[in-house]
């Protein structure tokens, strides 16, 4: 893998505002600093909106950017009408406390270790999303409507992520900081979750060189997705209360099971425990 490579100025402005925001998304207040979300399909890449949109002359300037995740900024490019910001600048608005969210203890955490998030750690963020797009590639076999495989194949997400590694590497050196190396995410208080089993196969990609290497990661990250999705498919799947009564006791005493699937899993049951029939429909 090359030492160097360049890095545009539209990811350098988004690198600034991803450590800027602390990697809280301005629309929802969750975190988009992956290695606080983990292999599950709840893990949201990272993303960046304007404030002024680029139709009305707004500029991408990180001034006029806020960072926000994958799917609340799609979901504002649907319907582009002015909504709350809850976060601007990694902390909470007043839209924020009239909607009648407050802080939690959880929050409170990731928003004090978030502060430690140098430029640099967006582009390792990036690397990670792409290996998590190849793992769910891999696991559910997406094709379109006739049966053909997408463009972006399992393999061109690890090529993608082997280019932001590369960047990740070139933007350490760059840093005038002294506590920024390959290793200082848990110096830096950036892992909140250690003992959780996807958090050391997310950190080995900092040490893959190689393309092989990053497979051999993603394969890894492919397994503890599957266990992740199946848990929860096969919940939601479920067509009895009785079943999935049974399955939210086993997903609870899983150790495996990451535990947001486990918090959402009890969360639907205590909105949905009576219901009938399956709580999605492919």
């Amino acid at each position: 893998m090359p030492k160097t490579i360049r890095l545009s100025a539209w990811d350098r402005a988004r690198a600034t505002v991803f450590a800027r925001d602390k990697a809280i998304c301005g629309y929802t207040a969750a975190s988009v600093w992956l290695l606080d979300l983990g292999i599950t399909p709840f893990a949201e890449e990272e993303w960046v909106d304007h404030l002024k949109l680029r139709s009305k002359g707004g500029a991408d300037h990180p001034d006029n950017l806020m960072c926000a995740g994958a799917y609340a900024n799609y979901i504002r490019n649907r319907n582009p009408s002015q909504p709350p910001y809850f976060f601007l600048n990694g902390n909470p608005t007043t839209d924020f406390f009239d909607f009648g969210f407050h802080v939690t203890p959880t929050l409170a955490r990731i928003l004090r270790s978030n502060r430690e998030l140098h430029p640099s750690d967006w582009y390792f963020n990036r690397a990670v999303a792409h290996v998590l797009y190849a793992a769910e590639e891999r696991h559910y076999g997406y094709r379109d409507p006739k049966g053909r495989r997408y463009k972006r194949t399992p393999e061109y997400w690890l090529g993608a992520a082997e280019g932001f590694l590369r960047k990740w590497k070139t933007a350490c050196s760059m840093e005038d900081k002294a506590d920024v190396s390959r290793r200082s995410f848990e110096r830096r208080g950036l892992v909140l979750f250690p003992r959780l089993p996807d958090t050391q196969t997310i950190l080995d990609l900092r040490e893959a060189d190689s393309l092989n290497q990053i497979d051999r990661i993603a394969r890894a990250v492919q397994g503890i997705y599957a266990i992740n999705a199946n848990a929860y498919d096969t919940y939601l799947a479920a067509k009895s209360p009785a079943r999935r009564r049974t399955l939210a006791t086993k997903i609870s005493e899983d150790a495996s099971i990451h535990p947001d699937i486990k918090r959402a899993v009890a969360q639907a049951q205590r909105l949905f425990a009576d219901t009938e029939g399956p709580l999605y429909v492919d």
